[in-house]
């Protein structure tokens, strides 16, 4: 995956914008002025019980919630200052039928928006969580997809219905997954579009569009006719969209236009009036109010299925929480300091848990730094000092810690459900120049004592499963 960074400053926080491709994916913007929107506190909708509450996380824990149909609740335990967020919104409805052939031709149901990043909490905030549904697969021409659920005005707009008895139904836009922190919104990750109905004689070439942030991606329609065009993507230079698919107009072999997704600003319905299949659903734009934002971009990176939230607890400035980190795709090579050694610039590897106990020296405490209110340093428990990149060679070793950069780590998602260990440079430090990297191994199978680099771009190599430890 090509990773790219871009930085601005949005109401005095960083903004960076990590992705590849343009069919499916997100963006992250914090929006200036939305603290006025009427979409600040909002209501379920009024065919869904809620909110639920889900157990109380312990402090340094993590949850992944799935997809209720209702809204959810935490309240933030004692201890925590702050929530790591991965979230997505739901895909677009389609015909399964068709769905393998028409993604070689490029098109298909809509992805959701995956985006994420770190939302400031204290003790007592309640989060509240809407998870949101997929499309609603069409059943032919007897029954269109409804949109996928999320809590008002964040729903999947419905696909249009046929006009003839063989051409189908369109498919529902993919809801959005939305975070609130006390009643006031803070991010929502887009819907995709769903897939256009088939014409009467079972081709379909109409996908939806993918959520997206800055703007939903355009649904698409393969012969490109005039009068089937898929619905444009939600963003700033078309807000009012509606996310209902329309209805066939045209002769009886058209199918009906696929259902907008759900999102900040909606993407609209797929357009039908002639006969050579209806437009796929556009995409909904994401919105993020969160810090250290981050977001996958691609075709492959953006969610199928119904959407869900990832929230993981991070310390108070200034405390400490342990955790290990075990490398993901392994079952048990963990980060450590290789024999548990004390002396300054022994190795970082990694090595199997011994007869399935933890060792001391696999285990890591982070100190956020309280200026920075992200970074901070890990401290390994058994030796008592710190992961560093070496300032002379650029190794991943250990030394006294301290606050230089090189010292300081970031946890951030890696876009695969696991954590990525970032650090930022501002002038060299060793080979490495002035940058972004992520704590990675130096190849895709990891072994006992395998040692450890850096890389630009988050991959299966960067991705790590961090676990609380006690």
């Amino acid at each position: 995956m090509v990773i790219r960074h871009l930085s601005s400053t949005l109401r005095g926080r960083a903004l960076r914008i990590v992705g590849a491709g343009a069919a499916a994916g997100v963006a992250v913007l914090s929006l200036a002025g939305c603290g006025n929107s009427p979409r600040e506190s909002i209501q379920a909708s009024s065919q869904k019980t809620g909110p639920t509450s889900v157990s109380a996380l312990s402090t340094d824990s993590s949850t992944t919630l799935q997809y209720t149909g209702g809204l959810q609740t935490i309240t933030v335990p004692n201890g925590v200052g702050y929530a790591d967020l991965e979230m997505a919104g739901g895909s677009g409805g389609n015909d399964n039928a068709n769905d393998g052939w028409n993604r070689l031709l490029g098109s298909a149901r809509g992805r959701g928006a995956i985006i994420g990043g770190t939302l400031k909490v204290k003790a007592g905030d309640v989060l509240t969580i809407a998870v949101a549904g997929q499309g609603g697969n069409p059943n032919g021409n007897k029954s269109n997809g409804l949109g996928g659920w999320s809590i008002a005005p964040f729903q999947g707009g419905d696909g249009g219905h046929s006009k003839g008895l063989t051409s189908g139904d369109g498919g529902g836009g993919g809801g959005a997954s939305v975070i609130q922190l006390n009643g006031r919104v803070m991010a929502v990750a887009a819907g995709g579009g769903g897939e256009g109905g088939p014409t009467a004689a079972g081709d379909n070439y109409n996908g939806g569009g993918s959520g997206g942030f800055y703007w939903g991606y355009d649904g698409n329609q393969f012969t490109k006719s005039a009068d089937n065009v898929g619905g444009p993507g939600g963003g700033a230079h078309n807000p009012l969209n509606d996310k209902t698919g329309a209805s066939s107009t045209g002769a009886y072999l058209n199918g009906g236009g696929g259902g907008g997704g759900g999102g900040w600003l909606a993407g609209r319905g797929g357009y039908t009036s002639g006969v050579m299949g209806s437009g796929g659903g556009g995409g909904a734009a994401s919105m993020s109010q969160l810090t250290d934002d981050w977001s996958t971009i691609g075709d492959t990176d953006g969610h199928q299925g119904n959407g869900y939230v990832k929230v993981t607890w991070e310390p108070t400035d200034g405390a400490t929480a342990s955790y290990t980190f075990v490398k993901t795709g392994t079952v048990d090579q963990l980060l450590e300091v290789n024999g548990a050694a004390t002396y300054d610039g022994a190795r970082v590897d990694t090595w199997e848990k011994q007869g399935g106990i933890v060792g001391d020296n696999q285990v890591w405490a982070f100190q956020r730094n309280a200026i920075d209110g992200a970074a901070g340093t890990l401290m390994n428990r058994a030796t008592g000092k710190c992961l560093e990149v070496n300032g002379t060679d650029g190794t991943i070793d250990q030394w006294p810690c301290t606050t230089q950069e090189n010292t300081m780590w970031t946890m951030v998602p890696n876009g695969d459900g696991g954590t990525a260990l970032q650090v930022t440079f501002s002038i060299p430090f060793g080979p490495w120049q002035p940058g972004t990297y992520y704590l990675s191994t130096t190849r895709d199978t990891t072994e006992n004592g395998d040692r450890l680099t850096l890389a630009t771009s988050k991959s299966a190599r960067t991705s790590w499963g961090q676990q609380a430890a006690l």
